[in-house]
C-alpha cells in the first residue's frame, strides 16, 4: 500500500469524512443515509432529562461521559448547556465525534480522548451542575467505584443503562454471564458483580464496549441500594425488559439535601 493511497481526491464533503468510517457508525446521522441506525441525535432519553432538570440544560455546566459519535452532545449543545466537558477512550469513537461536531457544529464542546475513570477519581476539584452517563456504565468494570467518583463530580446524575437479571441474561447471552457472581466492596458497600464476556462483539471495528475484554453488570435493586449509600435520590424515569440487549432503564439521580 502507498502512502498515496491515504489521500481523498472526490470534491470536499462532509461525506467523505464520515465514509471514513463507513459501516462502523452506530448513530443515524442527521440528514445522511447509509450511517447507523439508532436515533441518539434525536433521543428520547435527553428530552426525558431535559424535562426533569430545573431549568433543562440550559447554562448548565455538564460532564459527559463516553458521548461515542457525539449525538447526545449535539443535543445537549442545542437545548443551550453553557459547558460540555465530554471524554471518550475509544479512539475511533472519538475520532467520529470530531467528524460529528464539524458536520453539526455543536458548542461550547470540550472533548477530551482518555479514561473518564482518570478524570473523576477523588481529589480532582471538578464539580459540573449536571453528568451523564448514558451507555457507559454497564461496560465498566468497576461501576460502583465509577459511580462513587461520578456523584462526587456532581449532585444530578442523567442515566441510562442495562441492568442484571439472571432469567433475562439467560435467555440472551446464554454462558457469557457468570450467573455466581463476585462481590464488589468499592464505595463501602457490598455489591454483586456479574462478569459478561464481550467475546466476538470485539472483532468489529466500530465497538462500542469497554476497554477489557469484560464487563461487570449488577441488578436494579442493587442500582438503588448504591445510591441510597451515596446519599442520592434514585428515579427511574423509564424502561422495561423489552430492549434486545437485556433489561434497561433511564433514570436520575439527585443528591440529597
Amino acid at each position: 500500500m502507498s502512502i498515496l493511497d491515504q489521500y481523498n481526491m472526490q470534491f470536499p464533503a462532509h461525506r467523505n469524512a464520515i465514509d471514513l468510517f463507513k459501516d462502523e457508525w452506530s448513530s443515524q446521522l442527521p440528514g445522511y443515509d447509509n450511517s447507523g441506525i439508532s436515533a441518539l441525535f434525536n433521543d428520547h432519553r435527553i428530552k426525558l432529562f431535559e424535562e426533569h432538570l430545573d431549568g433543562g440544560f440550559k447554562d448548565k455546566t455538564v460532564l459527559e461521559l463516553g458521548p461515542l459519535e457525539g449525538g447526545h452532545t449535539c443535543m445537549m449543545s442545542e437545548l443551550g448547556a453553557r459547558k460540555i466537558t465530554s471524554i471518550e477512550a475509544n479512539q475511533r469513537a472519538y475520532m467520529k465525534c470530531l467528524v460529528s461536531k464539524e458536520i453539526f457544529g455543536f458548542r461550547n464542546t470540550e472533548l477530551l480522548l482518555g479514561d473518564f475513570n482518570k478524570y473523576i477519581e477523588p481529589g480532582q476539584d471538578r464539580h459540573f451542575d449536571f453528568a451523564l452517563a448514558s451507555g457507559v456504565i454497564y461496560h465498566c468494570v468497576d461501576p460502583v467505584k465509577t459511580l462513587h467518583d461520578l456523584s462526587l463530580c456532581s449532585d444530578t446524575i442523567g442515566i441510562w443503562s442495562h441492568y442484571y437479571d439472571e432469567d433475562i441474561c439467560r435467555a440472551i447471552y446464554g454462558n457469557r454471564f457468570d450467573y455466581r457472581g463476585s462481590r464488589s466492596e468499592a464505595a463501602g458497600i457490598d455489591i454483586v458483580y456479574h462478569r459478561l464476556e464481550y467475546e466476538e462483539a470485539l472483532e468489529w471495528d466500530g465497538f462500542c464496549g469497554g476497554a477489557a475484554p469484560f464487563t461487570h453488570w449488577i441488578s436494579k435493586a442493587d442500582w438503588e441500594r448504591l445510591f441510597e449509600h451515596l446519599g442520592f435520590d434514585f428515579t427511574i424515569l423509564a424502561g422495561g425488559a423489552a430492549h434486545p440487549n437485556g433489561p434497561e432503564f433511564t433514570a436520575i439521580a439527585r443528591k440529597q439535601t
